[in-house]
């Protein structure tokens, strides 16, 4: 009979070590399907961390190239902007230059009353100053026709003046050496010395030295 008790508590023993074991088995599958359900969940998150820092960086390097694009348009409608101003102020300029050419004309064919010619000297020789001052502006056009083309004519109205400025002496120098002589070189024109004076302003417009 003592075998047979101390069987049945060897069989306890096992049965109680059995439950035990199977108890721990089962809390570390428990706990190890917790680990990897941890981890997967750490994975996924990182995962979608990384996704969400990627369209970060996308979406500021679009930023970035739109900027970029911004200010290349604002540059280039600012370039266009000065090259529109530029040109404005250009054909401004060949207005004004055109129309002193005219003037400039106008006023060395000027008749009087009497159908002789008349002249404003000093009035010339200030229009011719700012002439050559427009025309300076030219120097880099000299190849465009137009400008050419206003540069010639002015070179005949500089050209025509300086015959005008030679004959004012001439009659100035006739006069003076027979103070009785009738004789003028234009019609209707008196050479005296406010209009010696107003020729030399053309003799410095002209850069005649």
């Amino acid at each position: 009979g003592e075998l047979d008790m101390t069987t049945m508590k060897l069989k306890r023993k096992i049965q109680f070590l059995d439950v035990g074991i199977a108890k721990n088995i089962r809390e570390q599958v428990q706990s190890n399907s917790r680990q990897q359900q941890d981890r997967a969940k750490a994975k996924e998150a990182i995962t979608e961390l990384f996704s969400k820092i990627g369209d970060i960086k996308r979406k500021a390097e679009q930023s970035e190239n739109m900027v970029q694009e911004i200010c290349y348009d604002i540059k280039k409608l600012d370039h266009a902007k000065r090259n529109l101003t530029n040109t404005i102020n250009t054909l401004k300029k060949l207005q004004m230059l055109v129309t002193s050419v005219k003037n400039l004309e106008q006023m060395i064919n000027a008749k009087g009353e009497g159908g002789g010619v008349q002249k404003q000297y000093r009035e010339i020789a200030y229009l011719l100053e700012a002439t050559n001052e427009l025309l300076m502006t030219f120097k880099d056009y000299h190849h465009i026709p137009r400008i050419r083309e206003v540069k010639t004519y002015l070179r005949e109205i500089k050209a025509t003046l300086q015959i005008q400025v030679y004959d004012v002496f001439q009659d100035h120098c006739s006069r003076s050496s027979s103070a009785n002589s009738e004789l003028s070189l234009r019609p209707a024109e008196k050479t005296g010395t406010r209009t010696l004076e107003d020729v030399c302003f053309i003799v410095d417009a002209l850069g005649i030295r």
